[in-house]
């Protein structure tokens, strides 16, 4: 009985103090509008400051470091206030963009008892940048002190001029992945890409001074792939800092090889690698190096808390889109029961094609909007029930199909194709079959990777290497029929360095040729993942080229 008593006490005192917080986020909210329609009256701006001054004692007592830094925030930018019109306005907008997640954070302290602290950094940033102060990176709230460094290698590296023609490439190779990455295209595979040149870079700078920040990122990179982890706008900075990091190591090389590595750059690789677990090899050797932390939450607890302050609407999203789907199932059962001769209503159907037309515009999905509405309007002047002939239950069918496969894309987080034409249906099920097209292409070069690195690390053991021409043969056939001429051509002269070397000479290539070699198939399975965008990005194959350039083949 006193163990109920206590949970139930617990609980009154956590809804007393939840009710607490939304009356006083609800009076700076107000106090804040009364001072936005009058700039002039400073008593409403000490209400704000004192009201915010309250809440930031509250969050203190919850032991939520996120949301008092928040506080300090808001408090540092409505006293940075000047009689510029442009600031002001700036300032005024991000506190009561602040003050709305507030609200929505008391709701994820209430689910989850306890909120990651970095999940409210978009917030402290937006006030942050408009008092223009610079931003926080993601690993602010992460108490971890640490001595850069990497466990000794074998050889120590020499640096060269080829050296730096090399960092040229890898540099290369990770720009062109992070663009894609900022243009949001296949983001998996951007990062992919940008994983394999810091990998590379890795290997090259060795023990070098500069070099366990390019350590620590390349296996960040690798587990954040392993993770799915989410590309926010702040991570994507984060790797535009690193390219630019890149840059002047190039720039000022060779003594910028020679200096020790930025320590709050790899602070920020570290902490990500702390929340995206990996077995990978690299990922278990920076961690034990580092001997990082457990901490109680994860990429994937930091990503729901995010769904809960960001993106509310998501929920509702996919809540019409799966009530939508039981609406074209409806008008498919129709359309099919017609088709065997069953009763059919002409108002019925018309009201169907019209009801979902009008969702579809509101999920944003104009083209199939645009088809059903006019599909509407055709059945609307049929007699109510006169039978359609096979020719319009088809147009009808095609309409439909198309329309599904818009809503399974958008439920997908795609992006809708924008199609023109008079058969829709057909064009979205030729970009599906594309889709599987590149799908199997990027199946079968990474087949074909492994295969080689298993030959060599068997000494030589060609059966590793029986699919492996039949294989890259397929490849360069899709590749043709994708009308990548180019991309084929490159294909094609990978075939015969692998026919000519492995296959007839049985030689084990170096270290330095296996590693062309799979910088040329990987540059093709990044260009395949752009083809799915409509994106032919030809620098990619520049770096193919120049990887069998250096092969000699």
């Amino acid at each position: 009985m006193i163990e109920v008593d206590k949970f139930m006490s617990a609980l009154f005192s956590a809804d007393a103090i939840k009710g607490e917080l939304e009356a006083t986020i609800q009076q700076a909210q107000t106090a804040l509008e009364g001072f936005s329609e009058n700039s002039g009256d400073l008593n409403e701006l000490e209400q704000v400051l004192d009201y915010v001054r309250q809440l930031r004692g509250i969050f203190q007592v919850l032991e939520e470091p996120g949301a008092v830094s928040v506080c300090d925030e808001m408090n540092a930018a409505l006293n940075a206030i000047t009689d510029d019109a442009e600031s002001r306005t700036r300032i005024l907008e991000a506190a009561s963009q602040t003050l709305v997640i507030l609200n929505r954070f008391l709701e994820l302290i209430t689910l989850q008892q306890k909120a990651v602290p970095s999940v409210l950094l978009p917030a402290i940033n937006s006030l942050r940048v408009a008092r223009k102060a610079p931003a926080l990176g993601e690993a602010h709230f992460f108490e971890f002190s640490f001595k850069p460094g990497k466990p000794p290698g074998g050889k120590p590296v020499r640096i060269t001029r080829e050296t730096l023609v090399r960092l040229k490439k890898f540099r290369h190779m990770y720009q062109a992945g992070l663009l894609h990455l900022i243009r949001g295209d296949r983001t998996a595979g951007a990062v992919r890409y940008m994983g394999l040149a810091l990998s590379r870079i890795d290997q090259l700078l060795g023990n070098a001074p500069c070099a366990p920040l390019w350590w620590v990122a390349a296996a960040t990179l690798e587990a954040m792939v392993h993770n799915d982890a989410a590309m926010t706008p702040a991570r994507k900075k984060l790797f535009s800092q690193l390219d630019r990091e890149l840059r002047s190591l190039i720039q000022k090389a060779p003594e910028s090889l020679k200096q020790p590595s930025s320590i709050a750059l790899t602070k920020e690789f570290l902490y990500l690698l702390t929340i995206n677990n990996s077995d990978s090899l690299r990922a278990r050797q920076v961690t034990r190096f580092f001997q990082l932390p457990t901490l109680s939450y994860s990429e994937s607890t930091l990503n729901e808390q995010r769904q809960v302050l960001f993106s509310p609407g998501r929920g509702v999203l996919t809540s019409v889109a799966e009530a939508l789907k039981e609406d074209i199932s409806a008008i498919k059962d129709s359309v099919d029961q017609v088709a065997r001769g069953g009763a059919f209503s002409a108002k019925d159907l018309h009201q169907r094609l019209a009801k979902v037309s009008d969702v579809y515009v509101m999920l944003g999905l104009q083209s199939p909007a645009n088809v059903l509405k006019i599909q509407a309007d055709k059945v609307g002047r049929w007699a109510d029930n006169a039978a359609p002939s096979q020719e319009e239950l088809l147009k009808i069918a095609d309409v439909v199909l198309y329309a599904e496969s818009a809503l399974s894309r958008l439920l997908q987080g795609q992006s809708q194709l924008d199609q023109e034409g008079d058969n829709k249906a057909f064009k979205a099920q030729v970009h599906e079959a594309r889709v599987v097209l590149i799908d199997e292409s990027e199946n079968g070069l990474a087949l074909a990777k492994r295969a080689i690195s298993a030959y060599m690390d068997s000494n030589g053991d060609k059966l590793h290497l029986s699919n492996v021409i039949p294989t890259l043969h397929g490849v360069r056939g899709a590749l043709v029929f994708l009308n990548s001429e180019q991309a084929s051509s490159i294909l094609a002269r990978t075939i015969v360095f692998v026919e000519r070397e492995l296959l007839e000479k049985g030689t084990l290539i170096d270290s330095s040729q296996l590693e062309l070699l799979a910088d040329a198939l990987s540059s093709l399975e990044f260009y395949l993942e752009g083809l799915l965008s409509n994106n032919e990005n030809l620098d990619i194959l520049k770096l193919a080229l120049h990887s069998l350039n250096n092969l000699h083949v």
